[in-house]
């Protein structure tokens, strides 16, 4: 993918316990909670982004049709650290009213992936 193509990148670069997040394309991120920046666990670079599962998030505007992902084909990479394993919403980013996918963990700690309109899922069954 050309580097003009990507639309939102955080590599979750820098210092530990900071609530500073870079977002390469130049968009302003906001911490919300105490998502922070931690050096414990890391697998890219010298430090990840670390949410504790209490109202923590980040946000910016998502102006340029980020989450439409209608128009061309996307990737969505990411290396998540699980430190509690019970049921649970990872990832939803929220367009408007409804979350267009997501990912959550399952009973039988599963990952899975879901997607839809807003008025329907498709959830992708994981391997075992």
């Amino acid at each position: 993918m050309a580097t003009e193509e990507v639309v939102l990148l955080l590599n979750f670069n820098g210092t530990n316990n900071s609530t500073t997040f870079i977002e390469e394309t130049g968009k302003s991120i906001a911490a919300n909670g105490d998502v922070k920046l931690s050096t414990d666990q890391s697998v890219f670079g010298n430090s990840a982004a670390y949410f504790d599962g209490t109202d923590d998030c980040l946000s910016f505007n998502s102006q340029g049709g980020i989450w439409d992902f209608s128009r061309n084909d996307w990737t969505l990479e990411c290396w998540v650290y699980l430190l509690d394993t019970s049921p649970r919403a990872i990832f939803l980013p929220r367009n408007g009213t409804y979350f267009p996918f997501g990912f959550y963990t399952s009973n039988s700690n599963h990952l899975y992936a879901y997607g839809g309109s807003g008025s329907g899922w498709n959830v992708g069954i994981p391997g075992t």
